[in-house]
């Protein structure tokens, strides 16, 4: 069986369709036989009526050592006839579960958006459109040159599900600044922050998957009243004049 890529849609309520699934899990008669980098040519012992799952994966907050399924997304499954010595070529379509919770969406196609500069930030956080964004509209972090910090975050603190329940934060980007994302959470004992995922300059849009779960479900947060997304940087040595970072299709879902 081949697979180049998956495809992938969403409905009304679920913001643009873009992905980085990079993987598929592959299991024939309910049988696990692996998991592969797309594109992939894969090797099945079986012939005739066959049934196929096909669960897809992603890099975790971008690292290659960290990839798994991507719990949100619903697997493909179907029965395919096999014949020794063919190939079949599949690329499977995949939506979210019905069950998602989106509990914060931002896509800057609104007049307004839900971010805003920190109090201590040195630049500035625009919507901007045109060729410098990915789809529609997008938001634009920079501080200019002889400033070196720049902080915004939600403006809206959101409760989550502790107990390792699943919760993601994805989203697509393009810097030329190492970018910090992680939670300032709300605490009986005041606020906490907490630096989860750096990602370094990338001059393509990407689109990236960043696991909250551990964080959210940490023994320093159990109890946490509400949760806010910070994105951030200090000017990376050897970027001059103006330091930036896009950001587009911010999804938080439980």
């Amino acid at each position: 069986m081949h697979i180049d890529e998956f495809s992938f849609t969403t409905v009304e309520g679920q913001g643009y369709p873009v992905h980085s699934l990079t993987d598929a899990w592959v299991y024939v008669d309910e049988e696990f036989i692996g998991a592969y980098e797309l594109p992939a040519t894969i090797p099945i012992l079986s012939a005739g009526p066959t049934v196929l799952r096909i669960e897809p994966g992603a890099r975790v907050s971008g690292l290659v050592g960290q990839r798994s399924v991507n719990p949100f997304m619903r697997k493909y499954s179907g029965t395919i006839t096999l014949f020794p010595d063919s190939q079949v070529v599949i690329n499977p379509a995949v939506i979210y579960e019905d069950w998602v919770t989106f509990k914060w969406m931002e896509d800057f196609e609104n007049v307004g958006f839900g971010i805003s500069n920190t109090s201590n930030s040195e630049g500035s956080v625009q919507r901007i459109s045109g060729p410098d964004a990915f789809a529609g509209n997008s938001m634009k972090m920079s501080i200019p040159t002889g400033s070196n910090f720049l902080e915004c975050s939600s403006d809206l603190a959101y409760t989550l599900p502790a107990a390792a329940a699943p919760i993601f934060l994805e989203f697509t980007y393009r810097n030329n600044n190492r970018l910090y994302i992680g939670l300032k959470s709300i605490t009986l004992s005041g606020f906490t922050q907490t630096s989860i995922l750096v990602l370094n300059p990338s001059e393509e849009w990407k689109h990236v998957y960043v696991n909250l779960t551990g964080t959210v479900s940490s023994s320093s947060l159990v109890g946490a009243l509400a949760h806010q997304v910070f994105f951030g940087f200090i000017r990376d040595e050897g970027v001059e004049g103006e330091a930036y970072a896009y950001l587009d299709n911010i999804k938080m879902m439980h």
